[in-house]
């Protein structure tokens, strides 16, 4: 029964993580995307004619995935992503719903199996470099995308998996603290599997000019 679970668990987890973005990728990297023009049924475009601050507090309502992913729908909805001022990039958000259930199954110390245990640990040890690599790309595409905007964030909210390259993340804080003008910062590191837990995640202090 525990192995059955565990296939059907799994079975679907890489092609999972390829439907995810740790960050919605710029306009110009999403060619199959169009912009789409809200309309009513007498085919006045309402939504075009509010107020950018308006837009701006719906947008700010949003998780930050899917506020930047509203620049698709007009061109003006550009300019409006470039004014929130918090955003939160969360590993956790592009993780497959698998991923935390395989997690509380071993934290439970199942399956007893030990050759089954050892394959699901595998696997969520695979998982995670994947999503690593997913979520270190968006970050990436972002601030490539976000070059030469004049930004300003007040808070910023990381998560994201210990691994032994956070160069972009790094890259991020410091782009943050430096050039937003972040004032609140929260950083969240998950433990990884196959990473030495002794280590500990060494943040860019020389960004804060301390």
């Amino acid at each position: 029964l525990y192995y059955m679970s565990c296939q059907y668990l799994f079975f679907n987890m890489g092609q999972e993580l390829q439907k995810f973005s740790a960050i919605p990728l710029p306009l110009k990297a999403m060619p199959m995307l169009r912009r789409v023009r809200p309309r009513t049924s007498g085919g006045e475009d309402r939504l075009s004619a509010l107020h950018d601050d308006l837009i701006l507090l719906i947008v700010s309502r949003l998780d930050t995935r899917r506020a930047l992913s509203m620049a698709i729908l007009a061109r003006r909805w550009v300019r409006i992503q470039h004014k929130l001022s918090a955003l939160d990039f969360r590993v956790s958000d592009i993780l497959p719903p698998e991923y935390e259930r395989t997690v509380a199954l071993r934290q439970r110390n199942l399956p007893r199996d030990a050759t089954l245990a050892g394959t699901l640990d595998g696997l969520k040890a695979r998982c995670e470099i994947d999503t690593i690599r997913s979520f270190a790309n968006g970050i990436t595409s972002f601030l490539e995308a976000d070059s030469g905007h004049d930004r300003h964030v007040k808070t910023l909210r990381l998560e994201f998996f210990q691994t032994y390259n956070s160069i972009c993340v790094d890259r991020l804080i410091n782009v943050a603290v430096g050039t937003w003008g972040v004032e609140d910062l929260e950083v969240v590191v998950r433990p990884s599997s196959g990473y030495d837990q002794t280590r500990t995640y060494s943040f860019p202090h020389d960004c804060l000019n301390l």
